[in-house]
């Protein structure tokens, strides 16, 4: 256990399951004032091009103390230690296991890392946690799983993909956490 959880007690900060693709990758223009950092992650033999706030960054990592920060992207399937080296985050862990079979199959990866991000959200509030979500396509806009995460009080953000996570959307988190 950390020093934030107590030794010998359950930790009792909130989770934050982090969405890379759309959240701290924006698509297009990143939504914080300066110029976004640009990098390379790699599946494979192919390279994809990346771009943060660095604000952004600096931000999540101010909040690790208070917060257990889970990596739940399709990432996940490709390893995210080079996230954390292009990132400069510390190793993080991640929302739900590796599966080489979501990527047999491309057509049905995008919904199969969807029902892995909401199963493992879905296990933190029974879990008695509280949640924080950050995705921009995959937290359920309706249905038994978005009313089980809405009465847990559950701190779900969807942020614009083109432009990822904003300030406004970090300054919630800290609502959330120190609230």
């Amino acid at each position: 256990m950390d020093g934030a959880a107590g030794v010998g007690r359950a930790d009792r900060r909130p989770v934050w399951l982090l969405d890379v693709d759309g959240v701290i990758n924006a698509i297009g223009r990143v939504g914080w004032d300066g110029p976004p950092r640009i990098g390379r992650a790699h599946d494979g033999a192919s390279a994809y091009a990346m771009q943060w706030a660095p604000q952004l960054i600096a931000g999540i990592r101010a909040l690790l103390p208070r917060v257990d920060v889970r990596w739940a992207s399709s990432w996940i399937d490709v390893g995210t230690d080079q996230l954390e080296t292009l990132f400069g985050l510390p190793p993080l862990p991640v929302a739900y296991p590796a599966d080489p079979e979501r990527r047999v199959f491309p057509a049905l990866f995008a919904a199969a890392h969807a029902r892995a991000k909401t199963d493992a959200a879905v296990d933190v509030v029974r879990a008695g946690r509280r949640l924080i979500w950050t995705d921009d396509d995959a937290i359920p806009a309706a249905g038994a799983d978005r009313a089980l995460l809405d009465a847990a009080g559950s701190l779900l953000i969807v942020p614009d993909r083109r432009h990822g996570m904003l300030p406004e959307h970090l300054e919630r988190i800290r609502d959330y956490v120190t609230g």
